[in-house]
């Protein structure tokens, strides 16, 4: 294309609803979507046509990766969510979830460990002040054991040590 006689170079763009990439032997390995509700999404799949990783935004822009094991089941999720906080959820070969890690908008950040039937039987946190909670619970999701340490006072003179703890 000439424009006011210089010479314009241009690249070939493609455009479309959806693109697959195929391997030699005509299996999917790739795809690159706008799925039903407009969102847009990736997923790369394995020789059996197995999604084996996937990418996308939810219809609010959120972005989620999810992995999953070769029979198809998701075994991680990384996410960020609604209200911007991320989050990461491990998962059995059931689907079920089995650990998760979360930061909050308060600052505070937890593991939480659920059992096979998904109850939430221990978790460790930092609340927003700092201070670190651990936290067991029976099969119904009631505390069995807490262990909590309250906040400490900040030294106010110069020179003074924080506690030291054992």
């Amino acid at each position: 294309m000439l424009l006011g006689g210089a010479a314009l170079q241009s690249h070939a763009t493609i455009e479309g609803g959806e693109f697959v990439l195929r391997d030699k032997s005509n299996r999917m390995r790739a795809a690159l979507a706008i799925r039903p509700d407009g969102t847009p999404g990736l997923g790369l799949f394995d020789e059996s046509g197995k999604v084996r990783l996937s990418m996308e935004l939810s219809p609010q822009g959120n972005p989620g990766v999810n992995l999953h094991s070769a029979p198809g089941s998701l075994g991680l999720v990384l996410a960020i969510r609604p209200d911007g906080t991320p989050g990461v959820g491990l998962f059995d070969a059931q689907g079920r979830v089995r650990t998760s890690l979360d930061v909050g908008l308060d600052g505070s950040s937890g593991i939480n460990v659920y059992d096979r039937a998904g109850a939430l039987r221990a978790a460790m946190a930092i609340r927003p002040d700092g201070t670190p909670g651990i936290g067991r619970f029976d099969a119904q999701g009631e505390v069995v054991e807490e262990v909590a340490r309250e906040p400490q006072p900040r030294p106010e003179e110069p020179g003074m040590q924080p506690p030291q703890f054992q």
